[in-house]
């Protein structure tokens, strides 16, 4: 179901379409959502996005393997480089 305005009442209206409701006609009207579950839905899903990403690249003949990582917390990305210890960046 979706609300919709005219600018002067609000309406629910059914999937299909065939139902409109004037949710103000009768009083007053209230509209609740359970944020906490929709925000646990939407860590849930970002943690399958965020897992490491691993790409080979070729440097002057070489090749190495980048591993590049979302940061949840503070944003941007963190990258390392598995064949240098101590390569690391961080940025967006």
């Amino acid at each position: 179901m979706r609300l919709v305005t005219d600018g002067d009442t609000l309406f629910l209206v059914d999937r299909d379409l065939s139902r409109v409701m004037d949710v103000l006609k009768g009083g007053q009207f209230v509209f609740s959502l359970a944020l906490g579950e929709i925000i646990e839905g939407l860590r849930g899903d970002l943690a399958k996005f965020a897992a490491p990403k691993e790409e080979t690249v070729r440097v002057a003949g070489r090749t190495f393997t980048v591993v590049v990582t979302p940061d949840l917390e503070e944003g941007g990305f963190t990258s390392h480089c598995r064949e240098i210890p101590g390569a690391r960046s961080q940025g967006d």
